[in-house]
């Protein structure tokens, strides 16, 4: 018997009243002495960069493994079927340390060496998707939240077993710890996990409460809402308790607005269904957990679960803040085939799910209140027609003319019964295009590139080059193979790129080049060619923070429109639709689709509703609120303009204090036009000036 085995035992009588001051017993380093196993070629530090922010990764995992092995061990007989869950998460600042602790069932020691030490080993569970994820990514997500050892302990019926695990993949053997060294009380079969070395940036997040608060209900609200559940989360010797809105109050009362599961949808080859979905009124909650619809890895009656995100679709204008509704729903059937590694998203399936089509239905039913007779329908063709009257003439516009077919048209500068014709780096003959520029996560984009060459023109035969969608925050960068094109003499072709479907929202950048090709214009291939133009353009998939909007979100495409130009018009607003926005004092909205602006009018503001009030005088009323929306539609047109001119203006690795100049700029001027708007707003109701008929 070692010197350590003797001065452990001789510490067996000591009271679990003295465990907190007792330290885990790791494994020395010779212990540790065994490979973790890896499937699917993945490796300990992917699977913590698998996650966009890892330390929340930290708490997610850890509490929905509290969750699904109490939920398991229920079933099996492991724990009374009137068991009470208790989780509590521990951070010590000042050293540095990261402690969960369960009463959730334990493992036993197969569990433990067998699958949690392992990536992608998923027990049985797992497999059959009752318990959705691959068994031991969560726990390394954990773990690897330290630079240092991590001590895992658990205890299941007889079984009683500890090992070290480090950050560089190895572990040591399973062993009973010493009782003087237990950190689980004598009675608990659970799971205890102490971290060392916590890094310093997830050390910072995990002791802000705020932060953690609104992760745990985010992702556990009803979890956090059972009475047989009890999750504590102590910061420095502080213990909080999280204390979500009682969302499943709402379903029970007159605020509940759909409940029912979906068609089914196909993705990759199979076909899958989300059930439950559940859409309630949010008039009796102070405080939203979620926007949009929590997409939950279980039924809310059934055991504990996680929700894998909050899906909101924009477009809807109902669930932009302050939200009139919010949902939840049971997607078990997509879990885990269409889950990405990190458990945070379905990988842009999102879209196909049905939901968004479901809310818009309760959009137009519940909140909409926009005008719908034949009258309003030609208050807003007016506004249309003389916004185009106005703007089309105007070069500074001209790349926003579109023709009834929806296809751009950049009929650049000068006459062209003169023969002007630009040449060199003046020519303007490529354009990037997308379809649209507003897409759902998962949307399918069709990028092309439309080549318009001119009279006179230097070549018929062009190389497009130097072709690439680019999305910093999600660090998307792909380059795409280039194009040799034979376009005739005034005339335009567009010629395909690729179609792809991004996962994750964001602000995506398609860009290309266009040359002369070299065995036209005689360049070896050794000579640099002129690039004679490029085109870029920004593609906004979600709804990501950064936004040209002057509001919290585009208004969705079921609100009543007029304007359609018909075929041949030049134009650059396609329609003009009314919504009545009472929280907000915001006067006008674009969204850019392929035929061309669509604005969007807030009727409730003042001045609008003041013209409302006559009601004597048709015309009157009918001509002033013309001048508003002409006027609105413009302020907010001529805004959109200085947006592009700044994406034109400043390259990508031109920042303000590490953010990109261009999004620091245009989030500036969002702020001065929403502050402009609301002042104007403020000052039109001081006075409160009557129409006179």
């Amino acid at each position: 018997m070692t010197e350590e085995q003797l001065d452990l035992e001789a510490g067996d009588s000591a009271s679990n009243d003295e465990k907190d001051a007792r330290s885990p017993e790791f494994a020395d380093d010779a212990e540790i002495d065994r490979e973790v196993p890896v499937e699917r070629e993945n490796t300990l530090k992917r699977v913590r960069e698998d996650y966009d922010r890892p330390w929340m990764g930290s708490i997610a995992e850890a509490i929905q493994n509290g969750g699904d092995a109490f939920g398991t061990h229920r079933e099996m007989g492991v724990l009374e079927e009137d068991s009470t869950l208790e989780i509590e998460i521990s951070i010590d600042t000042k050293n540095a340390t990261y402690t969960y602790e369960d009463n959730a069932g334990g493992m036993t020691k197969e569990i433990l060496e067998d699958n949690l030490v392992g990536i992608d080993t998923p027990n049985e569970s797992k497999q059959t998707g009752t318990k959705a994820g691959a068994y031991g990514r969560g726990f390394y997500v954990i773990a690897m939240c330290g630079e240092d050892k991590t001590y895992v302990e658990s205890r299941q019926g007889s079984e009683h077993h500890a090992l070290t695990i480090t950050p560089e993949g190895k572990y040591s053997r399973a062993k009973t710890p010493a009782a003087s060294r237990s950190q689980l009380p004598d009675d608990v079969q659970g799971t205890y996990i102490h971290v060392t070395g916590v890094r310093e940036n997830d050390l910072e997040k995990l002791s802000d409460w705020d932060e953690v608060e609104d992760v745990l209900i985010r992702k556990f609200t009803f979890l956090l809402l059972r009475d047989d559940v009890s999750v504590k989360y102590t910061i420095d010797g502080e213990t909080h308790i999280p204390s979500p809105p009682d969302v499943k109050a709402a379903r029970e009362s007159d605020e509940l607005l759909h409940l029912g599961k979906l068609p089914k949808f196909t993705a990759e080859g199979d076909e899958y269904q989300v059930k439950n979905l559940v859409v309630v009124g949010t008039e009796s909650l102070d405080d939203l957990p979620w926007s949009g619809v929590a997409m939950l890895k279980g039924d809310i009656d059934g055991d504990p679960f996680m929700c894998v995100n909050d899906y909101k679709p924009h477009r809807i204008p109902s669930l932009r803040q302050p939200a009139k509704m919010i949902g939840w729903c049971d997607v078990r059937e997509l879990c885990p085939d269409l889950e990405n590694n990190s458990h945070t998203n379905f990988r842009g399936f999102e879209s196909d799910t049905g939901i968004k089509e479901e809310l818009r239905k309760l959009h137009d039913e519940h909140f909409k209140k926009g005008r719908t007779t034949e009258e309003s329908e030609e208050l807003a063709s007016n506004i249309t027609d003389e916004l185009n009257d106005l703007l089309t003439d105007i070069d500074d516009f001209s790349s926003y003319r579109s023709f009834g077919s929806g296809v751009e048209v950049d009929e650049g500068e000068g006459d062209e019964d003169e023969g002007e014709t630009k040449t060199g780096n003046d020519i303007d003959i490529l354009r990037c295009q997308a379809g649209d520029r507003d897409f759902e996560p998962g949307e399918t984009i069709p990028l092309s590139v439309t080549v318009k060459n001119p009279k006179d023109p230097e070549s018929e035969k062009y190389e497009i080059y130097d072709i690439e969608i680019s999305c910093p925050d999600n660090d998307v960068h792909r380059e795409f193979t280039p194009k040799k094109v034979h376009v005739g003499e005034n005339q335009t072709e567009t010629f395909d790129i690729e179609r792809i479907r991004p996962s994750e929202e964001g602000i995506y950048a398609f860009s290309a080049s266009v040359r002369s090709r070299p065995d036209v214009i005689g360049l070896g291939e050794e000579e640099e060619q002129e690039e004679l133009d490029r085109s870029k353009i920004y593609i906004r998939v979600g709804d990501p923070e950064r936004s040209t909007k002057t509001s919290n979100g585009p208004v969705d495409e079921g609100e009543e429109k007029g304007g359609d130009d018909g075929d041949g018009k030049a134009s650059i607003v396609h329609a003009v639709t009314f919504f009545p926005d009472e929280e907000e004092n915001w006067k006008a909205l674009t969204s850019e689709n392929e035929d061309g602006f669509e604005v969007t009018i807030n009727t409730t503001r003042p001045e609008w509703q003041r013209a409302l009030a006559i009601v004597d005088n048709d015309d009157l009323r009918d001509e002033i609120q013309l001048k508003l929306g002409v006027e609105w539609g413009a302020e907010e047109l001529i805004l959109e303009r200085n947006f592009d001119m700044i994406e034109e203006l400043l390259d990508d690795d031109i920042t303000i204090d590490g953010e990109r100049a261009a999004d620091v700029l245009r989030q500036e001027l969002t702020d001065r036009a929403e502050l402009l708007a609301d002042l104007e707003a403020k000052i039109e109701q001081r006075h409160n000036i009557e129409y006179s008929n």
